[in-house]
């Protein structure tokens, strides 16, 4: 039997580790929730008395399972009948391979496609699309017990048309997305009841972590295997519905009373209350944002530490990115907090990655020019001569400008610009810099782009496409750098190549086409009207 030491677990996680019956746990942020998970995982494997016997997890993402695995596994306990993963790969391990010749969209083969592949063809229907020509953005849809819904509600049956019309393709060569596998999942599981009985015989617990974004059709199939089991299979049902982040897709926080009638068992419901993470002014602040009326308690180290909560009102949305590494600096510097101290939550990747690369671009960019000041060269074809770290280098400066694109005057541009034409626009000048030098230069070679003007920004997704395809065209340079000013006396420096490829892993350009940035000095807001 796996035993912990003392101190390792609170009340509250030793009370939702040993409870026998089945269990509705709701884990408030900072709770220890995905510890609690592991030492029940262990706890019920170290308790399997067969070998035909096994304990299912199921967790968010692939990295998740991976970690509590590795936890398992220092804590010597078998982990030999320990299955865990994704939905979608629990629906492909347990249903779709042994039982998948039942359905006649599988019965003679099928190719999983990813989601780099959902959205090439999605972004590429959208293309043909008439107007108001939709994004692959628009093009969110899910499966429930009841079929396909579309959470579109803008330009619907236009994107109607694109998802039916992706469906046929996939049809067509026997193709089926990470929608198709639950959908096609539930309907052999409620088809053939026989399946349901077989995995309930087999299971002898189920775990399910962040239930909150979990979707009505994954519900039902775990369901049905519970219910399957007449009380001889158990769960442990684990989440936040605070948290709930995934709602236009599908996601919800089921209630304890409707998973308890949908799988025709009894939960037993407990909480883990204690916020180890934050201090309690925060903690106390969360309640305003709180849509269900759950426990928090802070008891972090550094509960009484006096946070400062403050809410902008002033900073343009394009500026947003470039505020935040402000703030990041003052707290660094003149504060002298840690860097691994600060934490930043972003509703996108992208503006994650532009903060990232600024920060180590102002780094970087120090160490490579502050030896000494840049001498101008009147000679040659390169802007300045610059003592590095490394020995002599030269540095090569581009004017960056959204009236570049539309080759005209101020008073006569007009107030948008697509931001895919114009990461087009200037990654080509680059080239043309680019092509003056030969490759076997002595010395590294720099191109600074620089803004001129503090009203204007890139915005982060031009910023990312400009990358993209630097990475795709290869320019001589060592390492470009884009200087934007923040008034008419400082700036910040970003990194712009190289890059890693991997970084831009599903990353598709293709998609911004058409989508426009507002060029009125007043506002610099991203639309996302469509050109037509």
């Amino acid at each position: 039997m796996f035993v912990w030491k003392d101190g390792d677990l609170n009340d509250e996680q030793v009370a939702a580790i040993t409870e026998s019956k089945n269990v509705f746990l709701v884990a408030c942020p900072g709770s220890g929730k995905t510890r609690t998970l592991t030492y029940k995982i262990a706890h019920e494997l170290s308790k399997l008395d067969s070998e035909k016997k096994w304990v299912i997890a199921i967790t968010y993402t692939n990295r998740a399972a991976g970690e509590i695995i590795d936890r398992i596994e220092t804590m010597a306990v078998r982990t030999d009948h320990l299955w865990i993963g994704t939905i979608h790969a629990f629906c492909l391990e347990w249903i779709l391979k042994p039982y998948g010749i039942y359905h006649k969209k599988l019965k003679y083969g099928y190719r999983i496609i990813s989601s780099h592949d959902t959205e090439r063809m999605l972004t590429e229907l959208c293309r043909s699309s008439p107007l108001p020509r939709p994004t692959f953005y628009d093009c969110d849809h899910y499966y429930d017990s009841n079929g396909l819904n579309i959470s579109c509600n803008n330009k619907r049956n236009n994107v109607e048309s694109v998802i039916l019309k992706y469906h046929e393709t996939l049809n067509q060569n026997r193709k089926i997305d990470f929608e198709l596998i639950l959908w096609y999942s539930y309907q052999l599981i409620s088809r053939k009841p026989s399946i349901s009985v077989l995995l309930s015989k087999i299971f002898s617990y189920v775990l399910i972590d962040e239930y909150q974004d979990t979707k009505e059709i994954q519900y039902q199939i775990f369901s049905k295997i519970l219910r399957a089991g007449s009380g001889n299979v158990r769960a442990f049902i684990v989440g936040d519905p605070n948290q709930a982040i995934f709602t236009s897709l599908g996601g919800y926080a089921i209630s304890i009373d409707d998973i308890s009638r949908m799988a025709d068992t009894v939960f037993e419901p407990m909480q883990l209350s204690l916020n180890y993470r934050n201090s309690e002014k925060i903690v106390g602040y969360f309640d305003n944002f709180k849509v269900y009326d759950t426990e928090i308690v802070s008891e972090a180290e550094h509960k009484k530490y006096p946070s400062i909560i403050s809410f902008d009102r002033t900073t343009a949305r394009e500026n947003l990115i470039i505020e935040i590494a402000r703030l990041i600096r003052i707290n660094t510097k003149q504060r002298g907090i840690a860097p691994n101290e600060i934490c930043v939550v972003g509703p996108w990747w992208i503006h994650l990655a532009t903060l990232t690369f600024i920060l180590n671009a102002e780094k970087t960019f120090k160490e490579y020019f502050f030896i000494s000041e840049p001498q101008k060269n009147e000679l040659d074809d390169f802007d300045f001569s610059v003592k590095t770290p490394k020995g002599d280098a030269y540095l090569e400066l581009m004017e960056v400008a959204p009236l570049d694109l539309h080759k005209t005057n101020f008073d006569n541009a007009p107030n948008t610009y697509d931001r895919y034409e114009l990461a087009e626009y200037i990654v080509n000048k680059i080239m043309g810099k680019s092509d003056k030098y030969p490759s076997n230069m002595e010395g590294e070679l720099f191109l600074l782009l620089y803004i001129t003007d503090f009203k204007f920004v890139l915005s982060d997704t031009t910023v990312q496409i400009l990358r993209y395809f630097l990475i795709e065209k290869s320019p001589k340079f060592d390492v470009i750098f884009l200087y934007t000013p923040l008034d008419d006396k400082n700036g910040v420096v970003n990194w712009l190549h190289p890059i890693q490829k991997e970084d831009f892993q599903g990353f598709s350009p293709e998609i911004y086409r058409g989508e426009v940035i507002n060029l009125d000095p007043g506002g610099f807001v991203v639309t996302t009207e469509n050109k037509p």
